[in-house]
């Protein structure tokens, strides 16, 4: 929740300084009335200064609440007072003038939140600018704000995989896997550099997210991202700071991890091409019935694959695989298959399904790997 915001006023200072200077300082905003202390950062063109509540800003950032404590070991020695207020002036390279008053208008609630879409580049690098001023200035708060969107959504999404009955549509991505999974890779390395003394739970809640939204988007890119356009992604520059990153990189790990899923897919595919094939050879145990309809089943199998077949430059293994599934669920041609027979195909497209998750799984989770060529 934002703090109370008063409106910046353009107040007179009352003190005189040590060194000259904040008589003169360019008023930042935030600028409170009730304010107890002024922040004071040196730019080119002279001094910035904004005037806030202590407690308010320690409580969200770990940065401000270092250089404010008594006891912080970055805190500047400063004894000057505006307006019964203490001056803190701050030093420390990263934490420009700009990016003071940015965290400082974010823990106000003058600056949005970024998009939670990422379906463009910039977006994405929108919301790479806002995770590291946030890690910066340990702003964790809003650093978490700014990625459960995304948590929730692959969680739920991954939900709707593992319990699929192949029935209903599976949902499909709202956002870019490629800039999402760059983006998660960014948002771990910022808690690494920045969240060196973040709390156990804390961490234990980060790590799980960031495994959900990995796996995701591993799951993403193997589905739903073509052959061609994967080829056209930049690869990495492993020098870049996250934020400067192009949103258009995938890791070379990750890219043949996605080769690999693909290839899974392709695997269970033609499985379940074979166990349709034969889809009369053997009796359906529960009943002992004699499947009787397998050149019905076949046919419905032979057209849903020419169909989907065609739109073959848009479509991967894995989405042929599941549409494949779902159709041989739901198509009208099941009307000329009987009831038993409908049961056993039922049957066996669960165990595919089945198959292809219990495999798939332990991949995009980062349990297992495959071996590099």
């Amino acid at each position: 929740m934002p703090l109370p915001y008063s409106p910046p006023v353009q107040p007179t200072y009352s003190a005189t300084t040590v060194d000259g200077h904040l008589d003169n300082a360019e008023r930042g905003d935030p600028w409170l009335n009730n304010g107890n202390v002024v922040i004071v950062r040196h730019t080119e063109f002279g001094d910035r200064a904004w005037r806030v509540d202590e407690g308010a800003v320690c409580e969200g950032s770990e940065y401000l609440k270092n250089i404010l404590s008594p006891s912080g070991t970055n805190r500047p020695l400063l004894s000057d007072t505006i307006q019964s207020c203490k001056v803190i002036r701050v030093h420390d390279e990263f934490a420009t003038a700009d990016r003071i008053e940015e965290v400082l208008q974010l823990l106000y609630g003058k600056l949005a939140l970024p998009t939670n879409n990422l379906n463009d580049a910039d977006s994405c690098e929108e919301l790479l600018e806002f995770l590291e001023l946030t890690a910066m200035f340990g702003a964790w708060s809003h650093y978490f704000t700014a990625l459960r969107p995304f948590f929730a959504e692959y969680r739920d999404r991954l939900s709707a995989f593992s319990v699929w009955d192949g029935m209903r549509d599976l949902p499909s991505p709202r956002n870019s896997a490629i800039h999402m999974l760059n983006t998660t890779y960014a948002a771990q390395r910022l808690l690494e550099c920045y969240a060196a003394e973040f709390a156990t739970e804390g961490d234990q809640e980060i790590h799980m997210a960031m495994q959900v939204m990995k796996s995701g988007c591993r799951l993403d890119l193997s589905l739903f991202i073509p052959d061609d356009e994967l080829r056209r992604v930049p690869e990495p520059d492993p020098s870049a700071a996250p934020a400067s990153q192009s949103p258009d990189v995938l890791s070379l790990v990750d890219r043949h991890q996605c080769r690999g899923l693909r290839d899974l897919h392709h695997i269970h595919a033609v499985r379940l091409r074979c166990a349709l094939a034969s889809f009369e050879e053997l009796n359906s145990p529960p009943k002992n019935h004699i499947r009787c309809c397998g050149e019905a089943v076949n046919r419905l199998f032979v057209r849903l694959s020419t169909v989907w077949s065609r739109r073959k430059g848009t479509r991967t293994p894995g989405t042929l695989f599941l549409d494949l599934v779902r159709g041989l669920h739901t198509d009208s041609g099941r009307f000329d298959v009987c009831d038993y027979c409908l049961n056993d195909l039922d049957a066996v497209l669960q165990q595919a399904y089945n198959e292809w998750w219990m495999q798939l799984s332990p991949y995009i989770r980062g349990l297992k790997k495959f071996d590099a060529q």
